[in-house]
């Protein structure tokens, strides 16, 4: 990880978490950084990670990931997502 790199991070089981209230809390702080912020790229570097309990073989899964990635685009807080596989 790095140094003084702005981190929201969100550890649950997919399905049974409101996870768009961690995405929600991080769209506010990203949009609401100052141009001295900018200024120091903590813009560029904030990020938010999810993890957790996520199986591709579940309907629900994928259909929560698809409302979570919709969500960060329509709130415009940066890049589309991207997605690790599964360790487990």
């Amino acid at each position: 990880m790095t140094r003084n790199r702005p981190t929201f991070l969100s550890l649950n089981r997919l399905e049974k978490k409101d996870i768009s209230l961690a995405i929600f809390a991080f769209a506010q702080f990203w949009q609401g950084l100052t141009a001295a912020d900018k200024n120091t790229r903590k813009h560029d570097t904030a990020r938010i990670v999810i993890g957790g309990g996520y199986d591709p073989r579940v309907k629900d899964n994928l259909d929560t990931l698809d409302e979570l990635v919709s969500l960060t685009k329509c709130l415009t807080i940066g890049t589309a997502p991207s997605r690790a596989r599964n360790t487990v």
